[in-house]
C-alpha cells in the first residue's frame, strides 16, 4: 500500500467515525452484519476510500470482513523435524518430551541444543 493509498484510507475511516458521532451513521453495535446478519464490527469500503465514496459503507463482522479481503496462502515451511532430518524414533521421543513439558517441538529442540552445548563447554573447560 502506498502512502498516498494510505492516507485515502485513514482519511475515510475517520470520516466513518466522524458520522459516527454526528449520528449519520448507526454505530456499529447497533447495526447487523450485512452479510450474515450477525455482529457488526467494522464499516466495510466497497467502493474505495475516495473523497466522494468515504461514507458509502457496509456494516460487516470481521469474519466476512475477512472473506471480502482474502489474504493469500502463506508458503508452508518445512517442520524442523524435517529441516534437522531426525530418525523417526528421536522424532517420536522429542515430541514426547515437549508434550510432557508443555513446549513446542521446536522449543524441545532448543532446549536440548542448549543443554549440549553446556555440556560441550563443561567438558572442554575440564
Amino acid at each position: 500500500m502506498t502512502v498516498d493509498s494510505e492516507r485515502l484510507q485513514r482519511r475515510a475511516h475517520m470520516a466513518v467515525f466522524g458520522a459516527v458521532l454526528g449520528g449519520a451513521l448507526a454505530p456499529l453495535s447497533a447495526v447487523p452484519c450485512m452479510d450474515c446478519g450477525g455482529t457488526a464490527r467494522v464499516y466495510h469500503h466497497p467502493r474505495g476510500y475516495e473523497a466522494d465514496h468515504q461514507l458509502d459503507v457496509e456494516p460487516l463482522c470481521r469474519l466476512c470482513h475477512r472473506r471480502r479481503h482474502p489474504t493469500p496462502k502463506r508458503e508452508k515451511r518445512p517442520s524442523v523435524a524435517k529441516l534437522l532430518r531426525l530418525p523417526p524414533a528421536l522424532e517420536a521421543r522429542i515430541a514426547a518430551l515437549a508434550k510432557r513439558e508443555y513446549r513446542t517441538f521446536t522449543a524441545q529442540v532448543l532446549v536440548m541444543l542448549g543443554r549440549q552445548l553446556e555440556v560441550e563447554e563443561q567438558r572442554r573447560d575440564a
